[in-house]
């Protein structure tokens, strides 16, 4: 059973140059994208090194995609009102299949747990754990299990397997 840890609730960070009411749609790395675009908005936009993109980004274990405000839709775990490793223990353990949740014209690509519907990932989270070439709709055409392992999968696996690691490299990540 992992640990959760009980936080304040802070947006952003003391060094961060975008403010909290900015308009800037690449406040968020796309959704759509692959790892080298991921990674190059963890760097562009916050210095961050590969190892701090995924840590921030399992920040997802809190909270939920809506449609009104980004066309996705679901949350990313179980429990998401739990600061914990279970995104990262879902991004890894789970079979993923990549379905589209809008409409053609308008496509909302994401991954859906199989079996659980409910649940769901995004590009920027798949791309953590397996090397995805998505298309500019954000497709991803080949199989996951065909998909050769992201560079980034031995921090997703570490993550996953250590909750505490997690946290600390979450906290010195977000709160410094």
């Amino acid at each position: 059973m992992s640990k959760s840890l009980n936080i304040s609730m802070l947006y952003g960070r003391a060094d961060c140059i975008l403010e909290l009411t900015t308009t800037n749609a690449d406040r968020f790395p796309n959704p759509r994208a692959g790892l080298a675009e991921t990674l190059a908005w963890c760097n562009n936009t916050f210095n961050f090194n590969s190892t701090w993109c995924v840590a921030i980004l399992g920040a997802h274990t809190l909270g939920q995609a809506r449609p009104s405000a980004s066309g996705f839709r679901g949350p990313w775990v179980a429990d998401a009102r739990h600061l914990d490793n279970a995104y990262f223990q879902d991004l890894r353990d789970k079979r993923w299949l990549q379905v589209n949740r809008k409409t053609v014209a308008d496509p909302r690509w994401q991954f859906q747990a199989r079996g659980q519907s409910m649940f769901m990932m995004l590009n920027a989270d798949m791309c953590l754990l397996r090397d995805i070439q998505p298309d500019s709709a954000g497709r991803v055409v080949d199989p996951l299990d065909a998909t050769p392992e992201s560079s980034t999968k031995d921090d997703v696996d570490t993550f996953a397997d250590n909750n505490e690691e997690w946290i600390r490299v979450f906290k010195a990540v977000r709160i410094n």
